[in-house]
């Protein structure tokens, strides 16, 4: 497998929201914190604070550039980002993009039209489809899969959870435990109400290291549509349920959804049509859970989308553009 080379010096541009900081502090890479400076799409008068800080991150991008001279810049996306990739172009380093969702994100969008090479995580877009990064442990064979002693339904709000699934999940629960074991993945802010939780149904903020076993376990899993979420359920070939965040970005939730949906890969649930005709929805479930056959289907066609050699591939193609350094 092609590597980035270990005397490579790797520098990150992360937001000053806490959160990226978390991760990468406990990591052995420089990074450098920019405030971020959103760019909306409607009008809102924190577009004029924003406006002023998009500049002085421009002059302040300019000159971290300029001081440490990477020989590429690596982009996710994101509202850092933008600035960065900006002055990459002004001052000719090579500008690589990766776009996870099936539609470009609005910085993306941009510096798409300054980019040396634009990647994407989803096919049926102009760039070069190499799919999203997944760690290794999550791909598994149909011949890996455990069985368990009673279906097995994994729900995932996504990194910061979902109130709404939490709250239906809970509701239902014990319709649902008539059927199966339920493990409920509530994220960090959610408190469940007492004695909701028994041997049947297990709620947990967070799951850290033995989450691709969990998600291996699962025979069924709701999850919201984001990209990083669908993909990990795919190398894992599970049959799906996805809630897409109406309030997502360029609702690019609902269209990763939608995409994964026309293929017959996964059931697409609107959390709208949730609240009015649960025991609809409860009805589908139950058929899910029951009939291995019909998960099936739905395992076989999400595999399609599984693609385990995609950081070997961004691996490969940034190491053509440099040779020491990167940002």
């Amino acid at each position: 497998m092609q590597e980035i080379a270990p005397d490579t010096e790797i520098h990150f541009a992360i937001a000053d929201n806490g959160q990226d900081s978390d991760i990468i502090s406990h990591t052995p890479f420089l990074y450098t914190v920019f405030p971020v400076a959103k760019l909306r799409r409607y009008f809102s008068l924190e577009n004029v604070r924003d406006f002023f800080r998009f500049f002085s991150n421009i002059i302040k991008a300019f000159f971290f550039l300029k001081k440490n001279r990477p020989h590429v810049v690596f982009s996710k996306g994101g509202f850092v980002s933008l600035p960065i990739g900006i002055c990459a172009k002004i001052l000719k380093i090579p500008l690589l993009l990766h776009e996870s969702d099936s539609t470009m994100g609005l910085s993306n969008s941009i510096l798409s039209h300054l980019a040396t090479l634009v990647f994407c995580g989803f096919p049926g877009t102009p760039f070069q489809y190499v799919g999203n990064p997944v760690r290794e442990e999550f791909f598994c064979t149909n011949t890996e899969k455990q069985k368990n002693e009673r279906p097995f339904l994994l729900i995932l709000g996504g990194s910061q959870g979902a109130q709404f699934l939490n709250e239906w999940i809970i509701k239902n629960a014990p319709k649902i435990n008539t059927v199966a074991d339920i493990l409920l993945v509530s994220g960090k802010n959610f408190s469940p109400p007492k004695g909701v939780q028994n041997q049947n149904f297990t709620i947990v903020p967070f799951l850290y290291e033995n989450f691709s076993e969990i998600l291996q376990k699962s025979d069924v899993v709701i999850s919201r549509a984001g990209a990083g979420s669908i993909s990990e359920i795919s190398a894992s070939r599970k049959c799906a349920i996805l809630v897409p965040l109406p309030s997502s970005a360029n609702d690019h939730q609902r269209k990763n959804a939608k995409l994964f949906a026309s293929q017959q890969a996964c059931q697409i649930w609107e959390q709208e049509e949730m609240e009015k005709y649960s025991e609809t929805h409860l009805k589908n479930l139950f058929i899910l859970l029951q009939n291995s056959e019909k998960r099936k289907e739905y395992e076989e066609k999400i595999a399609l989308f599984s693609t385990p050699h995609t950081a070997e591939i961004l691996a490969k193609e940034i190491l053509k553009k440099h040779d020491g350094k990167m940002t």
